[in-house]
């Protein structure tokens, strides 16, 4: 069984993250785009730390 521990696991992430841009990937259903989604990680991680 996989755990949602082993799918957040930063390796995993990074992973699946270069796979969607080799794919150029689409939009999701939050309409967000994969050119949008480094700043967004960056301003909600930083909230994250900050609190």
């Amino acid at each position: 069984m996989i755990t949602l521990e082993t799918i957040l696991e930063r390796s995993n992430l990074n992973k699946a993250w270069r796979q969607v841009r080799r794919n150029g990937g689409s939009a999701g259903v939050g309409g967000m785009t994969v050119e949008e989604l480094p700043v967004y990680l960056q301003r909600t991680l930083l909230k994250w730390c900050e609190s």
